[in-house]
């Protein structure tokens, strides 16, 4: 048999080329799916494999299939803490933290519930971060506060706009640790470098008589590169680039006349991809920008809004991006729930089960592929009997086992030989096609269960 992803290229039809923009195909979960709300503010991949998903109205975890909601019941000190999740991570021990409005929460694995901690009196939280150490910064908006999960201590850090060497604002949009474990913070005021040796921090400035400052002082999003250059996303500033060395600031805006700059300049996430692109999540969009030539990929968003479906990406807004350990991105929107790029199915038409579609499959589930001597492309379903591809028109038919079947057979597995095509069901024993005379040959279990008859 032929190598089977070669196959699945020729079923699918390749439609991406080079030179031309990549097209990206997004499956969409919604409230319709079990979402407890479509807008989802953060994204964790567990060392389970589960993901999860902070939303407005709870928590939620998904196992691929189903989603389990987890929301505060009143009176109830092991459910996880009340309002919005804003903020989530998974420590090097393989804790998940939760931070919502008003609680640090800390997912209790074995009772499933969770162990939580009173930030009440503290502020919101609106980001977490865990350092080399393993502990947890907590920024909210009442100030930056560093959380020791051992000891379970809470240090705050001081804020003072008259004073240089500290925190600058009080509200705290995201804390990043670099590859050489700076504490970088992202403030309503500032960017912020943490001085771990005497407890102060550095600031980084807008400042309009110098262009090689920051381009705006709300930052929202940090991301490092492969060379150690640190990239900001602003409120209304667009993206930065800081060089290492010189600490100095480039700037990369969006322009009304060239489509290949930022969509929007409102960030609120920011990505590096496994090849240096960085995924950059707009107010209006998702963008995908090239570090090599400073241009913009604005992703397309979904003419349809159907959700559940491969096309287009749902939502306008972009909250998180995720790019978990089997090369998968999950990107959340304000109201669009979470869309799920697979980079192993990115290149190829999806095909889709449609009852009422005479000329398309016959059953939503696929089991086996075999190429014909002629090049079409045969399929095997479960239920819906045996498919064959015609690549030249892009319909489908089926190809009837057995007449006297109503249903279609479950199909294992199909090989070819020759001039023949060997078709191996569940129940209905093996059959083969001759593809020249599209004759067909049944070979069941004999009534002594001895041998085939």
């Amino acid at each position: 048999m032929k190598n089977i992803l070669y196959i699945v290229l020729l079923f699918l039809g390749v439609h991406y080329s080079f030179g031309q923009q990549k097209e990206y195909n997004f499956i969409n979960f919604s409230s319709k799916n079990g979402l407890a709300s479509n807008t989802v503010n953060v994204i964790v991949k567990d060392k389970y494999g589960f993901m999860w998903f902070g939303t407005e109205d709870g928590l939620n975890k998904f196992d691929g299939h189903n989603f389990t909601v987890y929301r505060h019941r009143k009176n109830d000190t092991t459910s996880i803490g009340r309002g919005a999740v804003m903020a989530m991570l998974e420590d090097k021990e393989g804790n998940l933290w939760v931070g919502t409005n008003i609680t640090l929460s800390v997912y209790n694995r074995s009772l499933n519930n969770f162990i939580n901690y009173d930030f009440t009196k503290i502020g919101w939280i609106r980001s977490l971060c865990t350092d080399h150490n393993g502990n947890i910064w907590v920024g909210t908006y009442s100030g930056l506060f560093y959380f020791n999960t051992k000891t379970h201590k809470i240090n705050a850090y001081k804020v003072d706009p008259t004073d240089d060497r500290a925190l600058n604002s009080e509200m705290i949009l995201c804390v990043f640790e670099d590859s050489k474990s700076n504490i970088w913070v992202g403030t309503k005021v500032g960017l912020h470098l943490f001085n771990p040796k005497e407890g102060s921090f550095k600031r980084f400035l807008y400042n309009k008589e110098n262009p090689y400052t920051i381009s705006d002082n709300t930052v929202r999003a940090i991301a490092e590169d492969k060379f150690g250059n640190l990239w900001i996303g602003t409120s209304e500033g667009g993206l930065n680039v800081m060089n290492a060395q010189s600490q100095t600031f480039t700037h990369f805006k969006n322009s009304k006349s060239d489509k290949n700059t930022l969509s929007n300049n409102s960030i609120f996430k920011l990505l590096f991809d496994n090849t240096g692109k960085l995924w950059v999540g707009t107010e209006d969009g998702l963008n995908i920008f090239d570090p090599n030539n400073g241009k913009v990929q604005r992703v397309k968003s979904s003419i349809s809004g159907k959700y559940s479906a491969m096309g287009g990406f749902v939502g306008r807004s972009v909250r998180d991006i995720y790019l978990d350990n089997c090369g998968i991105y999950w990107i959340s929107t304000l109201q669009g729930g979470v869309n799920k790029y697979d980079v192993n199915l990115a290149f190829f038409n999806h095909k889709q089960f449609n009852p009422s579609d005479a000329n398309g499959l016959t059953a939503g589930s696929i089991t086996s592929f075999a190429e014909s001597p002629s090049g079409d492309i045969y399929v095997g379903t479960d239920g819906g009997g045996l498919n064959i591809f015609n690549k030249k028109t892009g319909f489908i038919k089926r190809v009837a086992l057995n007449k006297t079947k109503e249903n279609g057979e479950v199909v294992l597995a199909l090989e070819p030989s020759g001039n023949e095509l060997w078709v191996g069901t569940y129940l209905d024993g093996l059959y083969a096609i001759n593809t020249t005379t599209n004759t067909v040959r049944n070979f069941a279990i004999s009534k002594s269960k001895t041998d085939f008859s």
